[in-house]
């Protein structure tokens, strides 16, 4: 009955031709052997039906962490992160939905199809470009790892030794160099391969001449990757009296989009869950450095200003960001920019403020250096604390530069989700630039008004244990939903949460004959509800059916003694308000009413005891 299970992270498919059918979805979940994906990273031991270890996505104790083979779903106790094979790897890795659903493809010998996505031909051609392309990129990536540690290499080399770049870290960026000429085209036309596809990749490029020239010539280059760990692009750093700029980046492509990745993620992913922090840098020597330095959480954008979609992909693996830009001027616009993308995205931290002239890679290298950057990092100031700061010591003293802060500071707080945080910082800003509290409040609730925070009454709201046996009983027999909702007392259930997760059940029922607990489960944001599933999906007792239906009774009936005793109550009130006007007729009307009422809640019973 249950086709699939409770999935509460899932990735955008823009990038991705149509939509991938439920049947090869449904299809990758039957083949993945989800107690060996997760044994790759936890150590499990088997407990009766499950196997249970220390979860990795929060820092664990004892194992509270179970994985259930029989149904393909995990879920951790402590944290309340479960689901399925696909979002085990979406959490992990902080893949996107496709991209975990091709990972988990390839392992198990399944082609990805598409929906809806044009004509199939056309759609086949498109998935064999890309192929190419990603040939490409790993012939060059492997072509330029040679070449660092060959005689035409010494320059990179002797540069990485210069800046202080261990073998270690060499290893761990997989950090390469293309030597000064056109080595790689040469190797190219060698191989046979195709160059116009290798030009617009961006590693070759036409020289003034009408030839080709490797466009990397004469940079160390840091492969840029994927969340699959599949290498999307370079970014080249020039030698010491090299060609401008100092960094230069693969060219926006089919494979690669700069504002869409990160430098150094998939090295830093497993710190930043582990710790649930991540550490936000300017250069690629920076992260290097600090990784170097036992800050193995750092990462890096690719020499633009951050971008929603890298935000979305540090938001992916935590909610807390610590800012640690350059010390200069540019450093400093660049976290006042950064700070306000990210709290529009939901994310907060701290800032770090660097001498003038300083950088991560300059301290993380300097003697006693790593171990003055993690007390740095332990005592950043938070957002809030950094931007009035900033407000407040540049407005100085006159009319016009105190009102010029507090319209910037306006514009800052119109980023802020949180209503309560909104208010502290307008009042606490006003107070320190000595204006009057009400204009800038009245400011702030215009400026604010378009991106108000979604409230988060309903994912707190407490779950009666009349309507917790419910879930229990549909988490497990699915098959009595539409008895729960076809009831006339099911609209009494207290809790929103619980609603809509019922009724997303009842209506696939309805349309497709089927149930499906992961779709339910989409847009359900509710801790309690989560936890009461994943219980249920990990309990290897089973209520008989017979059991199951009884159960259901009992609860509706319990919710319809409620709604008559509720009435009951209500009834007796009106009677001796009645009794005091004098109205007899009235009267006799509201105890006939109650007599009902009685011969209601008598029946219930009886049918209980039954």
């Amino acid at each position: 009955m249950i086709r699939g299970l409770v999935n509460w992270l899932l990735g955008g498919t823009a990038s991705m031709p149509g939509r991938i059918p439920e049947s090869v979805i449904h299809q990758i979940r039957e083949r993945v052997n989800l107690v060996e994906l997760v044994g790759q990273q936890v150590k499990l031991r088997r407990t009766g039906r499950n196997w249970v270890g220390l979860c990795p996505f929060h820092s664990d104790g004892k194992p509270s962490f179970s994985v259930n083979p029989e149904r393909g779903f995990f879920y951790c106790f402590g944290c309340h992160e479960g689901g399925d094979a696909i979002s085990f790897l979406t959490k992990l890795k902080g893949m996107s939905y496709v991209e975990a659903v091709e990972a988990l493809a390839r392992t198990v010998g399944i082609e990805v199809t598409y929906e809806d996505g044009g004509d199939p031909a056309a759609r086949a051609r498109s998935k064999e470009r890309r192929q190419v392309l990603s040939d490409l990129l790993r012939e060059a990536h492997a072509w330029f790892r040679t070449r660092l540690t060959s005689p035409e290499g010494r320059e990179g080399a002797e540069y990485l030794v210069s800046r202080g770049v261990n073998p270690a870290m060499t290893s761990a960026f997989q950090v390469g160099f293309c030597p000064a000429g056109d080595g790689l085209y040469q190797h190219f036309t060698r191989r046979g391969l195709p160059l116009n596809m290798a030009e617009e990749l961006g590693l070759i490029g036409r020289s003034r001449s009408g030839g080709f020239r490797d466009r990397f010539s004469g940079r160390v280059t840091f492969p840029v990757l994927t969340m699959t760990e599949q290498v999307a692009g370079f970014s080249g750093r020039s030698l010491p009296g090299g060609h401008d700029p100092k960094y230069l980046n693969s060219p926006d492509s089919e494979v690669f989009k700069k504002g869409e990745l990160l430098f150094g993620l998939v090295q830093a992913r497993d710190a930043i869950k582990k710790q649930d922090q991540a550490i936000l840098v300017e250069g690629q020597l920076d992260v290097v450095s600090l990784h170097q330095a036992g800050i193995t959480r750092a990462v890096a954008g690719l020499g633009t200003a951050l971008t929603e979609h890298q935000a979305m992909l540090v938001k992916r693996l935590t909610h807390r960001v610590c800012l640690l830009y350059d010390g200069d001027e540019a450093g400093r616009k660049a976290t006042w920019r950064t700070m306000s993308l990210l709290m529009n995205q939901g994310l907060y931290g701290t800032v770090v403020r660097l001498p003038d002239k300083e950088d991560p890679d300059s301290m993380a290298r300097k003697e006693g250096g790593p171990e003055l950057l993690v007390k740095l990092i332990e005592n950043a100031r938070p957002f809030l604390e950094h931007a009035l700061e900033v407000l407040s010591g540049g407005a100085g003293r006159s009319l016009h530069g105190r009102v010029e802060a507090a319209r910037q500071g306006m514009e800052f707080a119109s980023q802020i989700k949180s209503a309560l945080d909104r208010q502290v910082f307008t009042e606490q800003l006003a107070d320190r630039l000595g204006l009057e509290p009400a204009a800038l409040k009245a400011e702030a609730a215009v400026s604010a008004s378009s991106g108000a925070a979604v409230s988060t009454v309903d994912a707190m709201q407490e779950i009666p244990r009349k309507e917790i046996d419910l879930l229990e009983l549909a988490v497990q027999f699915p098959e009595v939903v539409p008895r729960i909702c076809r009831d006339e007392s099911f609209d009494l259930l207290e809790n929103d949460a619980v609603r809509r997760f019922l009724l997303a059940l009842f209506d696939q029922f309805e349309e497709e004959g089927r149930y499906d607990l992961q779709a339910a489960m989409n847009g359900v944001e509710h801790r309690g509800l989560r936890d009461i599933c994943g219980k249920v999906l990990m309990d290897d007792r089973r209520l008989p059916p017979a059991d199951a239906e009884r159960g259901v009774r009992e609860v509706m009936s319990s919710f319809k003694r409620s709604r008559l005793e509720r009435k009951m109550e209500e009834l007796s009130r009106k009677i001796r308000v009645t009794e005091s006007s004098g109205e007899g007729e009235k009267v006799l009307e509201l105890l006939r009413e109650q007599e009902e009422v009685g011969r209601e809640l008598a029946a219930l019973a009886a049918s209980r005891r039954n």
